[in-house]
């Protein structure tokens, strides 16, 4: 991964998302919202809470863009800010885990969309989108394996899965009426 073509995908992505607004709709639609660059202490803040180094794409994320909001494309995308992602990971080992296999692995509750469905990226797995049907397990991590019900993979890293997002908003301008498997569900 390089920080150009992170950069690159983030440009396209504010620039398809500026189109939003002019699109018909029976109710206005409204650009996505970027944030500013995370703070490098709440990217270490978040690094020291996963006991593990952030993968470098999405730390480089973070440093440029601490995350974006765009509810109005299809079901809803967001991507929280790392401060946002520490909270989320202290509700439990739901929200800070998964099991692949049996076995435990740290995991990041990056973002979501509009249903209530999370994405989790799973440094050694990539990003996976999880049923808010499955989320309530007793507190317990989610199994996360293809044909389990409710878990998705939407991306082999994190720059694959902004990468996805970018094709999803670009069908969704583009040609919004032809079906299309969106990565938010």
């Amino acid at each position: 991964m390089t920080i150009e073509t992170l950069l690159k995908t983030l440009s396209e992505l504010r620039a398809i998302g500026d189109r939003l607004p002019a699109l018909p709709s029976p109710s206005p639609l409204h650009a996505p919202t970027f944030h500013e660059r995370a703070a490098p202490e709440s990217i270490e803040s978040l690094e020291a809470s996963f006991f593990s180094p952030l993968p470098d794409d999405y730390s480089s994320f973070l440093a440029v863009c601490g995350g974006f909001d765009a509810m109005d494309i299809f079901n809803g995308y967001y991507l929280q800010p790392p401060q946002f992602v520490e909270r989320q990971m202290a509700q439990g080992a739901n929200f800070s885990s998964v099991y692949v296999h049996g076995h435990s692995e740290p995991a990041l509750p990056i973002g979501g969309n509009g249903g209530g469905d999370l994405f989790f990226l799973v440094p050694t797995r990539g990003v996976w989108r999880v049923s808010h049907a499955i989320l309530s397990t007793g507190g317990e991590p989610i199994e996360l394996s293809s044909g389990q019900w409710g878990v998705t993979n939407v991306g082999s890293s994190f720059l694959s899965f902004l990468e996805r997002i970018q094709r999803d908003w670009l069908h969704f301008v583009n040609d919004p009426d032809s079906p299309w498997e969106y990565s938010c569900g």
